[in-house]
């Protein structure tokens, strides 16, 4: 279930989760850059692995 997921996550990361939930239903104006809406709920060193997965896709040959 869900709520066993989310009792997982410590006291941090209940509280982003939360913020996630509550930017999904609340009317926002359009902005300029939909991105910025996530601003802050990505840690950096995951976005820094994400880079590191990238760039090795890009190291791959594919035939």
């Amino acid at each position: 279930m869900i709520s066993n997921q989310i009792s997982k996550l410590n006291e941090y990361q209940q509280f982003k989760l939360l913020e996630f939930i509550n930017s999904l239903f609340l009317n926002k104006k359009k902005e300029t850059n939909n991105l910025l809406k996530y601003f802050g709920f990505i840690e950096k060193n995951e976005l820094e692995l994400m880079k590191n997965a990238i760039l090795d896709c890009k190291k791959m040959r594919f035939f």
